[in-house]
């Protein structure tokens, strides 16, 4: 509602020393530090001061969560598949290998 408290009026009610420009600039820098911080184990003095304010806390922490934990989950299929395709051409090379071997056949060029 109108008067209900908010993180924007708890923190940016001071802003009457900077010109427009300024105090819109400041309030993008401290959404986007209370954002980077959503995300990683720092913290701020802004918090949520109301319900809106922390289901949508909430809401980009899920979203954090899933991406990153999406982002492990490639990393960690990327990874797997080079270990499968390294350890095929291991295989192959292995085998050329005793090939040679068995067949006398020299490997200098």
């Amino acid at each position: 509602g109108e008067g209900e408290t908010n993180w924007a009026r708890e923190n940016l009610r001071d802003l009457d020393h900077l010109s427009a420009g300024m105090a819109i600039a400041y309030k993008y820098m401290t959404s986007l530090h209370w954002t980077l911080t959503q995300f990683t184990p720092a913290s701020m003095e802004v918090t949520a001061k109301n319900l809106r304010e922390r289901l949508m806390s909430i809401c980009v922490l899920l979203f954090g969560l899933i991406t990153f934990t999406s982002l492990i989950s490639r990393i960690s299929n990327a990874m797997s598949h080079l270990q499968t395709l390294n350890s095929a051409n291991f295989m192959r090379q292995h085998k050329l290998r005793e090939w040679l071997r068995e067949n006398s056949v020299s490997m200098n060029f």
